[in-house]
C-alpha cells in the first residue's frame, strides 16, 4: 500500500513499544528519555505505534532509522539564540523564519543513573530528601532508558513503580515554571544544550493548560503560540507530543454535558501543525486521537480553527470529501470561533468572555489557512492506520445495542474513511436504515454521498456496495433526489446499465402479445434511452407501439427520447437511425411528431445529419421504398440547409462510383427530390458537394473514372435546370415581352448559375486533373456543357428531361447569366495551361463567347460583367502569343520578335473591350493609360467613329504622324516576320522564304500592347461597330465619370472641331443627362443651335411625318437639356464648378478663330442665361437704367449685360467671364459684338488688383491701336452708329479709371518691368504727379482724345 517515495530527509518513526497506553494522566504528563552514554546523540522520535494492540506489535528495528540519519535529522535553528526582548518578540514575529525542517536534535545535558526497578521510588525518596534534583533526572533517565531497551517486555516491576509515582508524584516529570518566564527558562536551557529541560518546561506548561481548561492562563497561551511561530521544532519531541495530544482528549475530571471550552484544544492543534507542517510522515497517534474525538465531543474535529490539522490527518484515509456544497450537515455551533458548542451551561463564567475572543483571535494568527499545507502524511503508516481504523469502526459498530441508536459522530467517522473499501461495505449495510432514522439523516445522507464518490476501485468489494446501493429503497422525496444525485457518479454507471438492461430485457422477452406492453415500460425505456443497448431494443418495436391507440402517447415520449439520446454515432446508433428510417406512419399527427423527432436527431450528434441522408436516399432507391421519405428529406434540407444539400451530394457520388450506370436513376431521383422539396434545396452547396474531391478507398480505385466526370458533370447541369422555379420561369416569360417586375427571383437564380458555374470551372481546373487524366474531347465536352455552350441535345439525350416545350427556354435561362471574374479568369488560366487539353485558341474563342453572352444580359439591376483585377489584361494577351515549334533550333544569338496570331490578337483586344467598358474604374482606367491600341477602340466606341486615325485627334498634322507611323510599323513588322519564318524554314525546309509564298505574314502581327496604336483591319472596325450598336459599349464609357472618359475627349478636342457623335450619345442618354458632364450637354446645345440655324429656313411642309416626329423629339430633348443646364446656373443647386464649366466652355470658343463658333457659342449663351432671366420678371423690372440703355442700345447682347451679372455666383466667374472677352475683342470682327464686350468690360471687369487692371488697359488699348478698322467703323464721321456714344464713354471710362489709379501710385513702385524694348513711357503732369504707362495705352488715350467728347444719339446725321 506504499507507494515508492523520492529519497529525502524525515524525521525518524516511534520507537516506543507497541504495547497498551498508560493511564492517560501519564501521558499528560509527559515524559522524559534518558540515556546510559553520556553525550551520546538520542533521537527526539515521534510516536508512530503507540498505544496500537499487542497483536499487531512490530519490531523496534523496523522503525528505528540508522544512527547517521539521525544525526542529520535537526532543523536549522527558526531565531537568533539571542533571546528578545519581552517587548520586542511579538513586533519580530513576521521577519523571522517561519522554521526549519526538522526538529533539531541535541545531546542530553543529564547523565542517565540506572537503579534496579524494586528500589526506585527508594532512590527518588531519597534524592527528593536531598532536594537533589539532578539525581531524580538522571534515576528517571535511567528508567526510560530500560523502558526503551527492553520495549518487547519491559519489566513489569519498572513499569508499575513509574504509575504509581505518575499518580504521587506528578511534578518529578514535568518542570513547572512561570509563564512570565516561560520563553527565557527555553531560551537559557537552548543556549546551554539541555533539550530535556526544553522538554520538562514544554510538557509543564502543558500540565498547567491541562489544570486550567476552562480558563487558560493568556500569558502562557500567547508565550507557547509565539515559540510555535520561532521555534516550532521544539515541540517535535516525543514527549510534548504525547503531551499536546493529552490535551487533545476528553478531561474526564470536567463533569459537563457540554463539549467544554476548546480554546486549550485549539491550540494544541495548531502547535502539533507548527511542529509537524514541513514533515511527509505523521505520527500514528494524531490519527487515534481524531478517531477519539470522532466518535466522542467532536471538540477540535469539528473547529474551523482546526481545519488544516484534521485534514491533514484525514489523508490517511484517501477519502474523497464531498465538497461542501453538497454536504447536508451543516457545522454551524460546531466552529471553534463558538466558545460554547452546546446548550449546556459553559464551565467559563461571561466575565472571562472578552480574554477568551482575545486567544481565539491570536490562534486565527497562529492557525494555517493556506490549502497548499494538505499532502500525504501517513503513506509509510497507510496499513497500520487502516488497520486501526477498521479495529475501531468494527468495535463500535458491533456493540451490543439498538441499530437505530447509533450516534451521528460515528456516521461522521465513516464519511471521513469511506477511502477504505471495508468501510464502504460495512457502511452500505447499514445505510438504507440509517437514511429512514429522522436522527439520522442528515450525517446518513453525507455518507451516502462520500460512499458514491470514493465507490472508484470497481473490484468485488465495491461491486457488492453498488449491488447494496441499488437495493436501498427510499420513499421521501428529498431522500430520493440526493439518492439520485450520488449515483450520478460515474462509478456506478456500469452496474446500473447491466441492472437496468436485464430488467428490461426480462420485460420485453416475456411471452405475452406485442400490443399487450405495458405503459409504464415504454416510460421505463423513455427514461433509459441514454444507454445504446435500449434505444436498439426500441426502435425494433416502436412502429407496432405507435400505431397501437393504447401507447400512442408513450412512444412518442419515448421516440423523442430515443432521437434525442441518439448522440455517440457507434454501429448501434447507425442501426437505431436505419430502423427509424424504416418506419411507417399514416397520421398526421404521429407523422409531425415524427418529423419533430428528426430535427431532434440531427441536433444529437452532427455526423447523424449525413447518415440520415444517406439511409434515406437508399432506403428510396430500395424494393421496401418508405412513402415517408421526401418528407424525411425535407426535414432535413430545412433543417441544415447549409449541409445537408453537400451530404446529399456525396450519396449521389457513392451512387455513381458503382459499376452499373446510376445516371439515369439519379437524374430522376434529384428531380424528384427537388419537386418534393418544392425546391427548397440551396442548390450551389448541392454542386458544389458534388464537385467535392473524396480521398476514399472506393474513389481512388475506381474503375471507371472518366465516366464518373462527365455523369457528375451531367448531373450540375440537370442542378442548374432544376433551380428554375414556376416563379423564375414567370419572370423569364416576363423579361422577354419587355417586363421589368418581380425580377427579384430571376436576378437570383441567374446569380446562382453564375456561382455554379465558377465552381463547376474551378472544379475541372483543380480536382478533375487529379482524379482522371480525363481524353480532350470529353474535357472540352465537359467544360462547355456546364457553361451551356454544348449543343442542346446532350442536356437531354439521357431521359428527354427538359420536355421538348421548355428545352430552349430553360437552356436560354441558363446561359444568359452573368460571367463571374473567377470563371473568366480560370478559363484563361485552362488555355495558357499545357497540362491541360483545352487550347489557346479554343479558351480565346470561349472566353470570348462568355464576355459577350454576358454582356448582352446587361441590366441596371445585375452585374454581368464585373472584373477587378488587372492581371485579366496580360492573360487574355498572352493567349494570342505566337510560340513557334519547340523542336527547331534558331541561330545563336537570335532573339525572335514578340508576334501574335492576328486572328487572336484583334478578338483579344474586341474581348477587352467589352470588360473594359463594364468595369471603367479598373479595366477600362488601366486599358486609357497603358494599352493605346484598346484606348483608340474606346474613343471609335464613345465618338461611335470607326475610321483610322480616330476622329478625337484634333489636329491635321497629328493624323498624318499617325498614318505614316502605322506604315512604318507594318513595314517593320513585314520584315521581322519574314526574317523569323526564314530561320524557322531554315531549321526545317530548307526554303527561302518572300512574301509570295510565305505562310506567317498574313497570320501574324506584333506583339506590343503598349506601343503605338495599330490599325485595326476593316473586319475588326466592322465587330467593332457591331458590337457597339448591340452591346452599347460607348454609351456605358461615357456614361463613366470616375474616370470621365469623355470628358478627357472634349477637353482634348476642345474648340478645334464640332463633335457631331455628342448629340447621338446626349440622344440615347434616355433622359439621364445627370450622369453626362456638363460639357457634353454644352457641346450638344451647341450642336443643335447649327442644325436649328441652317434649317431655319426649310419648310414645314416638304418634311415627312417620321421627319417632323424625330424632329419634335429632339427639340424635347433640346428644352430638357436646356432646362438642366439653367438649373446648374440658376437653381437652388448651383455650385461654383459646375457654373465654372458651363460658362468657360461657352466663353472659350468666343476667341475661337472661326466665325460660325463663334456665333455658336453666343447663341448658346443666350439660350442658357437669358431663357433663366426670363422667368422671373419681377427681377427684369427693377433692372438699373443704365443696363436698359444699354440693352436697347444692343438688343442681341442682353445676356452679357443683363442676364449674366444676375447669375446667383456671378462674382465666382467675373475673372473668367472678363480673360475671355479681353481675349475675344482681338478676334470678333462683329462691330456690335466687340461694343457689347467694352460696355461690358467697362462696367463689370475686375480691377481690384493691379496686375488685372493692367492687363485690361493694355488690351483696350491695342483694340483702339492696332485695330483701326474697327475704329473707324465705330467712330467714322460717315457713319453714325447708336451705340458709338455708349462704346466711347466705355473706353473713357475705362482709361480715366486707369489714370486715376496710376496717378495715385506712390513714386518707386515698378508698375512694368523695363526691358531693351523700352514699351513703357514715363508721364509727369503739371500738377506734379507722376505715371509709369505702356506706351500703347498712352497711344490709345491720344486717339480717343480726338475723337471728341461722346454726342447725344439725336446730334448723329446718317451719311
Amino acid at each position: 500500500m506504499n507507494r515508492p517515495k523520492p529519497t529525502s530527509i524525515r524525521r525518524p518513526s516511534n520507537t516506543k513499544p507497541s504495547g497498551h497506553p498508560p493511564p492517560g494522566d501519564f501521558i499528560a504528563l509527559g515524559a522524559k528519555s534518558q540515556s546510559s552514554e553520556p553525550k551520546a546523540n538520542p533521537a527526539l522520535l515521534k510516536p508512530a505505534s503507540t498505544g496500537l494492540p499487542p497483536d499487531r506489535k512490530r519490531e523496534a528495528s523496523s522503525s528505528l532509522p540508522s544512527s547517521s540519519s539521525l544525526s542529520s535529522l535537526s532543523k536549522r535553528p527558526k531565531h537568533s539564540s539571542t533571546p528578545p526582548s519581552a517587548l520586542s518578540r511579538l513586533a519580530e514575529v513576521a521577519a523571522v523564519d517561519k522554521r526549519s525542517i526538522s526538529p533539531s536534535i541535541k545531546e542530553p545535558s543529564v547523565v542517565p543513573i540506572e537503579v534496579s526497578p524494586a528500589v526506585l521510588l527508594d532512590e527518588i525518596e531519597a534524592a527528593e530528601a536531598e532536594g537533589n534534583d539532578d539525581r531524580i533526572e538522571g534515576v528517571l533517565c535511567g528508567a526510560v532508558k530500560q523502558l526503551k531497551m527492553n520495549r518487547a517486555k519491559p519489566d513489569m516491576t519498572l513499569y508499575l513503580s513509574l504509575m504509581f509515582l505518575a499518580k504521587i508524584k506528578p511534578n518529578v516529570f514535568a518542570t513547572e515554571v512561570s509563564p512570565a518566564v516561560l520563553l527565557d527558562e527555553i531560551e537559557a536551557a537552548e543556549a546551554e544544550g539541555n533539550d530535556d529541560r526544553i522538554e520538562g518546561v514544554l510538557c509543564g506548561a502543558v500540565k498547567q493548560l491541562k489544570m486550567n481548561r476552562a480558563k487558560p492562563d493568556m500569558t502562557l497561551y500567547l508565550s507557547l503560540m509565539f515559540l510555535a511561530k520561532i521555534k516550532p521544532n521544539v515541540f517535535a519531541t516525543e514527549g510534548v507530543i504525547e503531551a499536546l495530544c493529552s490535551l487533545l482528549r476528553r478531561d474526564a475530571s470536567i463533569n459537563f454535558k457540554a463539549k467544554g471550552n476548546n480554546l486549550v484544544s485549539v491550540l494544541a492543534c495548531n502547535l502539533l501543525m507548527a511542529a509537524y507542517e514541513e514533515d511527509e510522515n505523521w505520527p500514528e497517534i494524531f490519527v487515534k486521537v481524531y478517531i477519539e474525538d470522532s466518535l466522542g465531543e467532536r471538540i477540535w474535529v469539528d473547529s474551523s480553527h482546526c481545519k488544516t490539522f484534521v485534514d491533514n490527518i484525514q489523508t490517511a484515509f484517501t477519502t474523497k470529501m464531498p465538497p461542501k456544497s453538497m454536504l447536508l450537515q451543516t457545522e454551524t455551533g460546531r466552529s471553534g470561533g463558538d466558545l460554547s458548542a452546546g446548550n449546556s451551561p459553559h464551565p467559563s463564567t461571561p466575565d472571562e468572555d472578552e480574554g477568551q475572543t482575545e486567544l481565539l483571535i491570536a490562534e486565527e494568527k497562529l492557525s494555517p489557512e493556506d490549502d497548499g499545507q494538505d499532502m500525504p502524511r501517513y503513506e509509510e503508516l497507510a496499513e497500520s492506520v487502516e488497520e486501526y481504523v477498521l479495529d475501531v469502526l468494527r468495535d463500535q459498530l458491533n456493540r451490543r445495542q439498538p441499530m437505530d441508536n447509533v450516534s451521528r459522530n460515528l456516521l461522521r467517522l465513516l464519511t471521513a474513511t469511506c477511502g477504505y473499501k471495508e468501510v464502504r461495505l460495512m457502511a452500505v449495510q447499514r445505510l438504507e436504515m440509517w437514511l429512514q432514522n429522522p436522527k439520522l439523516t442528515r450525517p446518513a445522507q453525507d455518507l451516502l454521498m462520500s460512499l458514491c464518490m470514493n465507490c472508484n476501485t470497481h473490484g468485488s468489494d465495491d461491486m457488492e456496495v453498488i449491488s447494496n446501493l441499488i437495493k436501498i429503497r427510499l420513499k421521501p422525496k428529498v431522500l430520493l433526489n440526493h439518492y439520485m444525485l450520488c449515483v450520478r457518479y460515474e462509478e456506478l454507471a456500469e452496474s446500473v446499465e447491466e441492472y437496468v438492461l436485464d430488467v428490461l430485457r426480462d420485460q420485453l422477452n416475456r411471452r405475452q402479445p406485442m400490443d399487450n406492453v405495458s405503459r409504464n415500460l415504454l416510460r421505463l425505456l423513455t427514461a433509459t434511452c441514454g444507454y445504446k443497448e435500449v434505444r436498439l431494443m426500441a426502435v425494433q418495436r416502436l412502429e407496432m407501439w405507435l400505431q397501437n391507440p393504447k401507447l400512442t402517447r408513450p412512444a412518442q415520449d419515448l421516440l423523442m427520447s430515443l432521437c434525442m439520446n441518439c448522440n455517440t454515432h457507434g454501429s448501434d446508433d447507425m442501426e437505431v437511425i436505419s430502423n427509424l428510417i424504416k418506419i411507417r406512419l399514416k397520421p398526421k399527427v404521429l407523422l409531425n411528431h415524427y418529423m419533430l423527432c428528426v430535427r431532434e436527431l440531427l441536433n444529437a450528434h452532427r455526423d447523424n445529419l449525413g447518415t440520415m441522408v444517406k439511409f434515406v436516399i437508399f432506403n428510396e432507391l430500395s424494393n421496401a421504398r418508405n412513402p415517408n421519405n421526401m418528407q424525411v428529406l425535407h426535414t432535413v434540407l430545412q433543417h441544415s440547409p447549409e449541409q445537408a444539400p453537400k451530404f446529399l451530394a456525396l450519396v449521389f457520388q457513392d451512387l455513381l462510383t458503382n459499376k452499373d450506370d446510376y445516371l439515369r436513376a439519379s437524374r430522376a431521383l434529384l428531380r424528384e427530390i427537388i419537386k418534393q422539396t418544392k425546391h427548397e434545396i440551396n442548390f450551389q452547396s448541392f454542386c458544389l458537394g458534388l464537385m467535392q474531391e473524396r480521398k476514399e478507398a472506393s474513389y481512388v480505385d475506381m474503375e471507371f473514372k472518366e465516366r464518373f466526370v462527365i455523369q457528375v458533370t451531367d448531373l450540375l447541369t440537370v442542378s442548374m435546370m432544376l433551380g428554375i422555379t414556376a416563379q423564375v420561369k414567370e419572370a423569364g416569360i416576363a423579361w422577354d415581352k419587355g417586363e421589368k417586375k418581380n425580377l427579384e427571383g430571376l436576378r437570383s437564380f441567374q446569380n446562382q448559375i453564375a456561382a455554379i458555374q465558377r465552381d463547376a470551372v474551378w472544379w475541372l481546373h483543380s480536382v478533375v486533373p487529379t482524379i482522371s487524366k480525363v481524353g480532350p474531347k470529353d474535357y472540352v465536352h465537359c467544360l462547355h456543357k456546364v457553361l451551356f455552350t454544348e449543343q442542346p441535345e446532350t442536356y437531354y439525350k439521357w431521359d428527354n428531361w427538359p420536355p421538348e416545350s421548355d428545352r430552349n427556354f430553360f437552356l436560354r435561362l441558363c446561359s444568359e447569366v452573368p460571367l463571374l471574374e473567377d470563371t473568366l479568369m480560370r478559363i484563361l488560366v485552362i488555355g495558357l495551361s499545357r497540362d491541360l487539353p483545352l487550347g489557346p485558341a479554343d479558351a480565346m474563342e470561349l472566353a470570348d463567347h462568355l464576355v459577350k453572352r454576358a454582356a448582352g444580359v446587361q441590366s441596371d439591376d445585375l452585374e454581368v460583367l464585373r472584373v477587378e483585377r488587372i492581371q485579366l489584361i496580360d492573360a487574355v494577351l498572352n493567349l494570342c502569343t505566337y510560340h513557334h515549334p519547340e523542336n527547331i533550333q534558331l541561330p545563336a544569338g537570335y532573339q525572335p520578335p514578340n508576334l501574335a496570331i492576328s486572328t487572336l490578337y484583334w478578338k483579344a483586344w474586341l474581348l477587352l473591350l467589352v470588360v473594359a467598358a463594364f468595369n471603367p474604374q479598373k479595366i477600362g482606367l488601366a486599358a486609357w493609360d497603358g494599352y493605346p491600341t484598346l484606348k483608340m477602340l474606346m474613343e471609335m466606341v464613345m465618338t461611335n467613329n470607326y475610321s483610322y486615325p480616330p476622329c478625337t485627334v484634333a489636329d491635321e498634322e497629328t493624323k498624318t504622324e499617325m498614318i505614316n507611323r502605322e506604315l512604318q510599323i507594318s513595314q517593320k513588322e513585314r520584315q521581322e516576320i519574314l526574317a523569323f519564318e526564314s530561320h524557322l524554314a531554315a531549321a526545317s525546309t530548307k526554303q527561302t522564304i518572300t512574301e509570295n509564298n510565305s505562310l506567317l505574314l498574313s497570320q501574324l502581327t506584333s506583339l506590343d500592347p503598349k506601343g503605338p496604336p495599330r490599325k485595326p483591319p476593316p473586319l475588326v472596325l466592322d465587330q467593332v461597330k457591331s458590337l457597339n450598336q448591340s452591346l452599347r459599349l460607348g454609351h456605358l464609357l461615357c456614361r463613366s465619370r470616375n474616370p470621365d472618359f469623355l470628358l478627357n475627349i472634349i477637353q482634348r478636342q476642345a474648340s478645334s472641331q464640332s463633335m457631331p457623335w455628342l448629340a447621338d450619345l446626349v440622344q440615347s442618354s434616355e433622359g439621364s443627362l445627370d450622369v453626362l458632364p456638363v460639357q457634353c450637354l454644352c457641346e450638344f446645345l451647341l450642336h443643335d443651335a447649327a442644325d436649328d440655324a441652317s434649317s431655319i429656313d426649310d419648310e414645314e411642309e416638304g418634311e415627312s411625318k417620321e421627319q417632323r416626329v424625330k424632329k419634335r423629339q429632339r427639340q424635347q430633348k433640346q428644352r430638357q437639356l436646356l432646362g438642366r443646364l439653367q438649373d446648374l446656373l440658376l437653381g437652388p443647386k448651383a455650385d461654383e464648378q459646375t457654373t465654372c464649366e458651363v460658362l468657360d466652355y461657352f466663353l472659350r470658343r468666343l476667341s475661337s478663330s472661326q466665325v460660325a463658333s463663334r456665333v455658336l457659342a453666343m447663341k448658346g449663351l443666350s439660350l442658357v442665361l437669358t431663357e433663366g432671366a426670363l422667368k422671373d420678371g419681377e427681377e427684369r423690372d427693377q433692372l438699373m437704367e443704365e443696363d436698359s440703355r444699354d440693352a436697347e442700345l444692343l438688343p442681341g447682347y442682353q445676356w452679357l449685360l443683363q442676364d449674366l451679372p444676375k447669375l446667383p455666383l456671378f462674382d465666382s466667374v467675373r475673372g473668367l467671364t472678363s480673360s475671355a472677352l479681353q481675349q475675344a475683342i482681338h478676334l470678333e470682327t462683329d462691330p456690335q459684338t466687340i461694343s457689347a464686350y467694352l460696355i461690358y468690360l467697362s462696367q463689370h471687369a475686375p480691377v481690384e488688383e493691379q496686375s488685372l487692371h493692367n492687363d485690361l488697359a493694355l488690351d483696350v488699348a491695342r483694340l483702339i491701336v492696332e485695330r483701326s478698322t474697327i475704329m473707324n467703323s465705330l467712330f467714322s464721321k460717315h457713319s453714325c452708329r447708336p451705340e458709338s456714344d455708349a462704346v466711347l464713354s466705355a473706353l473713357i471710362s475705362i482709361f480715366s479709371s486707369y489714370i486715376r489709379r496710376m496717378r495715385k501710385t506712390k513714386e518707386g513702385e515698378d508698375l512694368y518691368s523695363w526691358s531693351e524694348s523700352q514699351d513703357q513711357v514715363f508721364l509727369r503732369w503739371t500738377t506734379g504727379e507722376t505715371a509709369t504707362m505702356h506706351i500703347l495705352v498712352v497711344h490709345a488715350m491720344v486717339i480717343l482724345l480726338t475723337l471728341g467728347p461722346p454726342k447725344a444719339p439725336s446730334h448723329c446725321i446718317p451719311g
